[in-house]
């Protein structure tokens, strides 16, 4: 006898709906088993099922109107489709809202084993799904996948963006459908823009444009000057780079119509150059790629269009030492140490070299800065002084040496902020892949924060004693502080990774293998991350608004991971109590998170800028700690249980249909060594 399944247009169980698993009903549906209907996973699981309170008459009658629920007790209703659109992805329709009707978080975004995951008793984590998945986000690189979160997240519920080369086609002048900047602009728009960018921009780059000063194919007449802007070249690359830039700037009826054909002209001049690099080797050939791999146009290029800045950079850094621009800072030190020794040199050659060495340091922080927390090796080589000096005069504790005029205060920065990079690298670039490494894992994790440490006495009081570019001083505070961050990061991720891996100590309040040197040095380093992060957060609510809108592209992604770790942190501390810690003072950072909300969007030049895809991810994040009662239930029992991912032998039925032969054989292994390998650690 054929049994009777459920028909094929009942809906998925809300269990089997999160974790995306087959949901069938095997029983027979009689008038008696329809009292207490649940799907074959849930009855042989015993948890409760979403069946049991649903309409009986569903699976007798067939079709009856459906609603979707990914959060328990949450309503969603239903959103419209948007316009079809070639070559445009599909944009979820399903957004989970609140008790109060606000948008929560657009859960089809979420990485899907994110569901997967639930909460028994008070510190008891249970994961349903495969140990290994495939939309899992690498968090051993944060920054990485804040990114990818970043761009799903805001991909399913921002606006489609038509292509600006399509834009500029549809108004342009040129029958190749790109105009050039004179074109694009009047005289005078140029020059404004020209000046906003020498005034907003170039503080973050920290050194001078500079410009050809004769090019027969490229400018008509020389420029006096490197940073001499008021002569308008309408061939120039660099120039129509700046003013792409600077477009954010403009007023929204003006941008929307000059903002399209600027993108479309500077994508087919970077073209021009990354096709033809031998031809394009040029200084504003690099100083162009090196602006638009720190900022994106505004009117494109987010989602799945999103322009990769760490190629353009390595293109440009490639062009740099092509044209031996790498040794710029070794010849100034030798002209520094000749001129010691009284020496003569003309001072345009002085100035000349000591930019070009500006420019060069200035690609190498561009390297680190998109490389750090994303898994990738940087491309250019740190400038180190065979004389351990610094190429410009430094602040120390020790002397009163503070940068007097704006180009001391740009060149202290650009020192500054390489030595809190390279610190940054070399704590991310240790490793721990067994409890053997723990001493010298700890010793050298331990030496990247000291030296992070003394950087930071010496960029802490900058912002209030220097004259000039106060914000940007103040945005280097917060950049160290998130490079601190990421440091303290890897190193407790790199803990917890050792245990995911390798098994689990008896004893869950500590891992008995890392306690060097008798310090509980998990728990010292994630509180030192939490204060990091919550100082951080209040740091910029400090800054100047309106400028904070012109930072890198990479800035907005550092903001979002130190919401998404204060979150995170706070779920910790709760799971660990099953309530909300006074320690993570809730109210008070979920006041000074929504303030950063408002900062980020009154920082916004238009709606698609990274400050509102930052704001946007960040009101996501919170709202799941706000509705965080309501995701975790404890009537949603645990697939998989910890402790039994590493007990197969007594596995239950069903517990590990999902994983390999393989996997099993591993955790055999594992259990077997668990003994030998969480010996308590004896003296250092």
């Amino acid at each position: 006898m054929r049994r009777a399944t459920k028909p094929k247009n009942v809906p998925a169980c809300s269990s089997c709906r999160k974790l995306k698993v087959r949901c069938e009903i095997l029983d027979d549906l009689t008038q008696a088993s329809l009292q207490n209907v649940r799907c074959h996973r849930c009855k042989t699981l015993k948890i409760q099922c979403s069946y049991e309170s649903m309409d009986r008459s569903i699976f007798r009658t067939g079709p009856a109107k459906m609603t979707t629920s990914l959060v328990p007790t949450v309503s969603i209703p239903k959103i419209p489709a948007p316009n079809p659109a070639p070559l445009i992805r599909e944009l979820s329709t399903v957004i989970a809202r609140s008790s109060t009707g606000q948008t929560v978080v657009d859960m089809d975004s979420l990485p899907t084993h994110i569901w997967q995951f639930y909460r028994g008793s008070t510190g008891d984590w249970h994961y349903g799904g495969i140990f290994h998945y495939e939309d899992s986000l690498d968090w051993a690189h944060p920054l990485g996948a804040i990114q990818q979160l970043s761009d799903r997240y805001n991909a399913s519920v921002a606006s489609v963006v038509t292509r600006p080369r399509i834009l500029a086609a549809a108004t342009s002048r040129s029958a190749s459908g790109i105009d050039r900047l004179d074109e694009i602009l009047s005289p005078e728009q140029i020059k404004h823009l020209l000046e906003i960018f020498e005034e907003k921009y170039v503080p973050w780059l920290n050194f001078s444009l500079i410009r050809n000063e004769t090019n027969p194919s490229n400018s008509p007449e020389p420029s006096s000057s490197s940073s001499n802007i008021t002569f308008i070249n309408s061939t120039s690359t660099l120039d129509l780079i700046c003013c792409t830039i600077a477009s954010r700037h403009l007023r929204p009826s003006v941008r929307s119509v000059v903002a399209p054909k600027l993108e479309a002209a500077a994508e087919d001049a970077v073209s021009e150059i990354l096709f033809h690099p031998v031809l394009s080797e040029s200084i504003e050939s690099i100083q162009s790629l090196l602006i638009l791999a720190l900022w994106a146009p505004i009117c494109g290029g987010s989602g799945s269009n999103r322009r990769d800045g760490h190629l353009l950079l390595v293109s440009a850094i490639s062009m740099a030492k092509n044209i031996r621009l790498d040794e710029a800072p070794e010849r100034l030190s030798a002209l520094e140490y000749l001129g010691s020794l009284g020496h003569t040199f003309d001072e345009v050659q002085m100035a000349d070299t000591a930019n070009k060495a500006r420019l060069w340091l200035s690609l190498t922080n561009a390297d680190s800065l998109l490389c750090v927390g994303h898994g990738r090796n940087t491309y250019a080589s740190r400038f180190r002084s065979s004389t351990s000096t610094s190429l410009f005069p430094m602040p120390t504790p020790s002397s009163p040496t503070l940068p007097t005029g704006l180009s001391e205060a740009r060149d202290t920065r650009l020192d500054l902020f390489g030595q809190i990079l390279d610190a940054t690298e070399a704590g991310l670039k240790v490793p721990l892949n067994s409890l053997e490494d723990v001493p010298k894992w700890y010793n050298d994790i331990h030496e990247a924060l000291q030296r992070l440490g003394h950087l930071e006495r010496l960029i802490t009081p900058l912002p209030v004693v220097s004259d000039h570019d106060t914000f940007y001083f103040r945005m280097l505070v917060i950049l160290y502080r998130a490079c601190r961050l990421l440091v303290l990061y890897h190193a407790t991720f790199s803990a917890r990774m050792l245990f995911m891996y390798a098994g689990r100590t008896l004893n869950l309040s500590i891992f008995e293998g890392i306690i060097p040197h008798n310090l509980d040095i998990l728990m010292i380093w994630s509180k030192d991350a939490f204060h990091t992060t919550e100082a951080n957060l209040i740091s910029l609510l400090e800054v100047d608004v309106s400028l904070l809108g012109t930072s890198p592209d990479i800035t907005f992604h550092i903001i979002s991971l130190i919401v998404t770790y204060l979150v995170s942190y706070k779920f910790y501390v709760f799971n660990l109590r099953y309530k909300a810690s006074p320690f993570t003072h809730d109210s008070v950072n979920a006041k000074c998170i929504a303030r950063c909300i408002g900062v980020l969007n009154t920082a916004a030049y238009s709606e698609d800028h990274p400050a509102v895809r930052c704001a946007r991810l960040i009101e996501g994040v919170q709202a799941l700690w706000e509705n965080r009662e309501e995701m975790f239930k404890l009537g949603d029992a645990p697939v998989l249980r910890p402790e039994d991912r590493f007990r197969v032998t007594s596995k239950k039925p069903g517990y590990y249909k999902d994983q390999s032969t393989m996997q099993e054989a591993f955790y055999e292994t594992v259990e077997k060594n668990l003994e030998m390998l969480y010996k308590p650690a004896g003296p250092s």
